[in-house]
């Protein structure tokens, strides 16, 4: 392959004599190779073997100017010829735009006759480059002996438009270029984002849709030329061709629809003509939907001609619709039509260039941003005068506004009195129903005390007569005793629903407010674990030693809130398994914790325990109101502190009660 490579070398350096001119190093510190290459035709190559058969067949022909071959998908081949003039032998640069090339090959001769390749592009990472710069950079040294030549080949592709410009460079010269560069660059953003930044503030204050959608196009032209100058890839992008396959397209497709609506809601287009600015409205928009599903599917450079031209085609109409309305006498109109024109002028040499109507030189190039620049600047015309428009049309319609008022000012003093009038009557009617709420709600409370005492005398007295005849056999059977214990226990949670019940109505009706006292703490749990433990006959351990002599709390609600926490264990555990009750200060909080080995909680319900009359999925048969854990987060939250529920189902729960401990509870 080495020698096939080495006889096709040798060929071509014999056909390059009547091939494109060759380029004289070391007389020009800038020099464009257009004039000086020469263009693969006819089958396209993919290699450098195929491309040296091709031009061993002699389908390489000289170009007056630079590549433009338009859109496809085939690579782009050319070749030129060095020449070293001087005594030394220099080094060049070389730089082959447009920046957005995704992969360019150099193949610069070896002295043995193959060849030696070298690649960049926008699809490869800054850090491998030879010159990490925008576009594709090349180190190439010229011919070793004055006066001898050497063909190089450069294979570019992309998915966008198929232009290739090469230009030499002498590295000193290239550096001072690529400085003047970036300030220009730097200006051009600049500009473009005030510009951008300046809107969406007017946006926000103004709440004019025109802001918002000359902002978006704004937005859409920077990162189009972010792609199309390298900044998205190398800022954006590193390393990848996200910036040439999705910056460029959506930066294109959604110009139409802006484009279109821009020049309507700043033309006053729709006033004039407004089926016909209607139509035109969803001409915009079915473009940019039809050129967003394109891309969206991956085919936007399918469609890229057509998206161009359609592009044109609606500034060219707006333009022309721009001159209508100006020929109106609309001023906004004529300052549109000034504002835009500069863009057209520079969109028409890339698109031909693109198109392959127009050779790729500097207005090709850089003629976009010279309109877009000029656009930029022109546009603030236009939409101050939009702005002075309006303001006039708020003022008059302000004015109007106040004489409005003024007419009816007196009518609404005579409607307000009347309205007093009949408010006052329904003042008096709300003040009479509201009377006899409260003594509806006051005949319930006595109703409620009247049914609880009912039912305390009775169920104490079963108590009592449980436990007389318990005592009163010397030797009770176990049947008698399990049934006196039933008797009990029943007795007790009636009591126990009932207590719960009442304590809660009494505190959120406001009749049971926080009654706080400095409490022996040991004494009051101490009293607790004996009255539960009496209660259910099961196995509970207390954990009570490290606890403050006193503290400040409500006796009675903080031992209720403890009793439904233990009440609420031994219901939602099994018969035999403990039931553990902790107690600890630390950091000036009091933590009193009861944990159980029950059937847990499921993780989706944990929040909802504490609502009031919630229960649970998995509770069963097992009685309750739903209203205990309800009542200790309540008494919690009055003395300042917090209800903290951990459970995994299955294997159990624990609630932790969290007081401050001190000698004051927060208001």
């Amino acid at each position: 392959m080495s020698g096939l490579l080495r006889s096709l070398g040798f060929l071509l350096l014999g056909l390059s004599l009547w091939a494109a001119p060759p380029v004289e190093l070391g007389q020009h510190d800038r020099l464009p190779l257009a004039g000086h290459m020469e263009v693969l035709m006819g089958a396209p190559a993919g290699t450098l073997e195929q491309a040296l058969q091709a031009a061993a067949e002699g389908r390489f022909v000289p170009l007056a100017g630079n590549v433009t071959k338009g859109y496809g998908k085939d690579p782009m081949w050319v070749r030129f010829t060095l020449r070293l003039s001087g005594k030394q032998r220099p080094i060049s640069w070389l730089e082959v735009k447009p920046s957005y090339l995704r992969e360019v090959s150099l193949f610069t001769p070896r002295p043995d006759g193959g060849y030696e390749a070298a690649i960049a592009g926008a699809g490869l990472p800054f850090a491998v480059r030879q010159i990490p710069y925008l576009a594709p950079v090349f180190r190439l040294e010229a011919p070793a002996q004055p006066g001898t030549e050497a063909t190089y080949y450069l294979r570019a592709e992309t998915p966008g438009a198929r232009v290739l410009r090469p230009i030499l460079w002498d590295p000193a010269t290239f550096q001072q270029a690529v400085s003047t560069e970036a300030l220009l660059y730097g200006l051009f953003y600049g500009v473009g984002l005030i510009i951008l930044v300046t809107n969406l503030i007017y946006l926000i204050k103004l709440r004019e849709p025109i802001h918002f959608y000359y902002a978006a196009y704004v937005a859409a032209m920077l990162l189009m030329f972010a792609t199309l100058n390298g900044h998205a890839e190398r800022y954006l992008f590193p390393g990848s061709d996200l910036s040439i396959r999705w910056g460029v397209p959506l930066s294109v497709v959604v110009q139409p629809w802006l484009a279109v609506y821009i020049f309507s809601v700043l033309t006053d287009f729709g006033s004039a003509f407004p089926r016909l600015d209607r139509a035109y409205r969803a001409v915009g928009v079915g473009l940019t939907a039809v050129f967003l599903f394109a891309t969206a599917l991956g085919g936007y450079y399918r469609v890229a001609p057509l998206t161009q031209l359609a592009l044109l085609v609606i500034i060219v109409a707006n333009l022309a619709g721009a001159l209508v309305m100006s020929l109106r006498r609309n001023r906004t109109a004529m300052f549109y039509l000034l504002a835009f024109s500069p863009q057209l002028i520079g969109g028409l040499f890339r698109v031909a260039s693109n198109l392959s109507m127009h050779n790729a030189d500097f207005l090709a190039e850089y003629g976009m941003h010279l309109g877009a620049m000029v656009h930029l600047v022109l546009m603030s015309l236009p939409l101050a005068d939009r702005m002075g428009r309006i303001k006039e049309e708020r003022d008059a319609a302000q004015r109007e506004t106040l004489e409005t008022i003024a007419r009816h000012q007196v009518e609404l003093e005579g409607q307000v009195e009347a309205r007093t009038r009949e408010l006052r009557e329904e003042q008096a009617r709300t003040a009479e129903a509201l009377q006899r709420e409260r003594q509806v709600v006051a005949e319930q409370r006595q109703f409620l005390s009247l049914v609880s005492h009912e039912f305390r005398t009775p169920l104490a007295v079963m108590d009592g007569a449980a436990q007389m005849a318990r005592l009163s056999v010397d030797a009770p059977p176990a049947d008698l005793l399990r049934s006196t214990q039933s008797i009990q226990q029943g007795v007790g949670s009636l009591l126990h629903l009932l207590d719960t019940w009442l304590t809660t109505d009494r505190i959120a009706s406001g009749l049971r407010a926080l009654q706080p006292e400095p409490v022996v703490l040991p004494a009051l749990l101490t009293e607790v674990v004996k009255r539960a433990a009496d209660t259910s006959r099961r196995d509970l351990r207390a954990d009570l030693d490290d606890l403050p002599k006193t503290t400040l709390c409500d006796r009675d609600l903080l031992g209720a809130a403890l009793l439904n926490l233990l009440d609420n264990a031994f219901k939602y555990s099994p018969a035999g398994s403990p039931v553990h009750l902790r107690a600890q200060a630390q950091d000036g909080w009091l933590q009193l914790e009861v944990q159980d080995q029950g059937q847990g909680i499921p993780a989706d319900q944990l929040p909802q325990l504490t609502t009031r009359y919630f229960r649970g999925r998995n509770v069963g048969q097992i009685p309750g109101m739903g209203l205990g854990l309800h009542l200790v987060r309540t008494i919690a939250e009055l003395h300042g502190g917090r209800l903290e529920l951990e459970s995994t189902e299955g294997q159990g729960t624990t609630a932790r009660l969290v007081l401050p401990v001190g000698d004051s509870l927060p208001d």
